[in-house]
């Protein structure tokens, strides 16, 4: 399985990147359609997609759930200086 090297999802679709290794210095080779493209090699691109589509979806959900974390805490932050700022007001 080829090694992701960076990957960036903004959620828009605009500017997303998914980068992988060097797949030829890997001894990788492009598809020759005038090959035999036999029930193996069907088998392991199946696999090889649905591995590089569960890292995709598995990145989406991690950037979700740390977005939804991160506005618990803000939203918990402020309210916690609202109410110091409350007390001082009628303090």
């Amino acid at each position: 399985m080829p090694e992701v090297i960076h990957c960036y999802y903004d959620g828009k679709g605009s500017h997303d990147v998914f980068v992988l290794e060097n797949l030829l210095a890997q001894e990788y080779e492009n598809f020759d359609d005038t090959k035999d493209f036999d029930e193996d090699h069907m088998k392991s691109l199946l696999e090889c997609l649905a591995q590089l589509h569960g890292t995709g979806l598995a990145y989406k959900v991690y950037l979700k759930s740390h977005v939804m974390l991160q506005t618990r805490v803000r939203s918990q932050l402020f309210a916690e200086k609202c109410g110091r700022i409350e007390k001082k007001v009628a303090g």
